[in-house]
């Protein structure tokens, strides 16, 4: 079966790390572009998606943590 209830991996953190190091590749890749003086066009609202995604699945991960924590 494909969708399992008892396993240990939080999904919603796996999408929020996976986002986070996007956003990392992202900065890393501007950074060295600045470096060598070439422009690179880094999309307003791509970077913005994996910022909203970012927060929004890790504040999710960490308040449902929080949650399950005072059951």
């Amino acid at each position: 079966m494909l969708c399992r209830s008892d396993n240990k991996v939080n999904e919603k953190s796996v999408a929020g790390f996976i986002a986070l190091a996007m956003m990392i590749v992202t900065l890393v890749a501007d950074i060295v572009a600045a470096a060598m003086q070439v422009k690179l066009p880094i999309h307003e609202f791509i970077f913005n998606g994996f910022l909203i995604l970012c927060i929004g699945a890790l504040g999710i991960a960490s308040i449902d943590k929080w949650i399950n924590k005072t059951k």
